[in-house]
């Protein structure tokens, strides 16, 4: 139990976020950008992004159904129950999946729990669709009851179904039970490059550090169409300052647009603010120099928001009226991140720190370092969910 312990201590210590203070001086040019930015009243900014939110679930857009779900579990909130409850049943498979998890994920009290368990049963009874069956399986197992387990086992072993194998990886590292790290490891050097990245993802959040392997390896290869996925997983579970300087290194191996700023991202959801200022450019609309499209600001908006870097919000506030659904809805979800207890501290130390350049790295590493989960991950989110039909 003592060596158990230890070994969590020492993870937690290794995480140890890297010094910020160097980025923190160059926080007061975000009130020159322009674009979306400029300032604004903050808690009109949330109260806009409350309303907006709800909207993605009664989305006629599938993609944006799923997008809101995503949100809602990334930031755990609460999702209407009406429209998670319809969501359960959508006519799409990645929807009912990510409707699952998120059912999964904020079924709370007694009452809850057993509406929950209810619907979980219903699917596995009936449901055609295998990934969404694994998605009840993983529900039920939230609640206690295993007695479904073994279907995600069996998924995982299904050399015939890359979907399965995929959303099983992914699952079993929610689950958090260490039990599943020897299947998991099987799967390393799996066929599919996204099966090895979920199942790299898995295993760092049940502690075993040979995850990171996969993800190291495909974000630096610019040839992958899975490099933005392995560079946003190595942002969730990376070690820092190994991780920092491995995603520095992708730039230099000439990525995409979407892989360069998604290491910009990476990078500051492992504590490097560095390269925030352009990020926040891109996400505002104000970057002008680079070929840039809404999709790639709404995917900066994002970043911002898996980075719940809180100093940015009057920047990507005047983006919640962009014409551009993509771009306000990320700019909502980023705005409710940013009102996160770890984007208030972060907000907070940078303001401090303007105020008085005294403080030691050390002191503005304890406050600002985001809250620790026991596997020593920051989140059980996932920022992709691999669903095949």
């Amino acid at each position: 139990m003592n060596s158990r312990k230890e070994k969590e201590n020492n993870n937690s210590t290794r995480r140890a976020r890297p010094a910020v203070a160097h980025a923190l001086a160059l926080v007061v040019l975000a009130a020159l950008l322009g674009g979306c930015g400029g300032g604004g009243d903050r808690a009109g900014y949330l109260a806009k992004s409350r309303e907006l939110l709800p909207q993605t679930l009664k989305s006629d857009d599938s993609s944006v159904r799923g997008f809101g779900l995503e949100v809602y579990r990334d930031l755990h909130l609460a999702a209407p129950k009406e429209a998670l409850a319809a969501l359960v049943h959508d006519s799409e498979v990645p929807v009912r999946f990510n409707a699952l998890v998120l059912l999964a994920a904020q079924a709370k009290t007694a009452e809850e729990k057993e509406a929950a368990r209810r619907a979980f049963e219903k699917v596995l009874a009936e449901d055609a669709d295998r990934n969404v069956r694994l998605a009840a399986a993983y529900g039920l197992a939230t609640l206690g009851d295993t007695s479904q387990v073994g279907l995600l086992a069996e998924a995982l072993a299904d050399q015939e179904n890359v979907a399965g194998r995929r959303n099983a990886a992914m699952l079993l590292g929610l689950l958090g039970n260490g039990s599943a790290a020897t299947m998991l490891k099987e799967h390393l050097k799996d066929p599919d490059t996204m099966v090895r990245i979920n199942v790299g993802e898995a295993l760092v959040r049940l502690g075993v550090q040979a995850g990171l392997t996969p993800l190291r390896q495909v974000a630096r290869d610019s040839s992958s169409p899975a490099q933005v996925s392995a560079i946003l997983a190595l942002g969730r579970v990376g070690f820092p300052p190994e991780d920092i300087q491995n995603l520095r290194e992708v730039q230099g191996r000439h990525p995409s647009v979407g892989a360069l700023l998604a290491t910009f991202g990476a990078r500051a959801m492992l504590g490097d603010y560095t390269q925030i200022i352009f990020l926040t450019e891109v996400a505002s609309g104000a970057e002008k120099n680079a070929p840039l499209t809404d999709q790639d600001q709404a995917f900066a908006l994002q970043l911002l928001a898996r980075a719940a870097y809180g100093p940015a919000w009057a920047e990507v506030g005047k983006c919640l009226g962009d014409r551009n659904l993509a771009v306000a809805y990320s700019a909502a979800w980023a705005e409710l991140a940013f009102d996160t207890p770890r984007g208030q501290r972060l907000k907070t130390t940078i303001r401090d720190a303007e105020k008085s350049q005294m403080l030691t790295q050390e002191e503005v590493l304890r406050r600002s370092a985001p809250a620790k989960t026991p596997t020593g991950t920051r989140s059980q989110t996932p920022g992709y969910v691999p669903v095949g039909r």
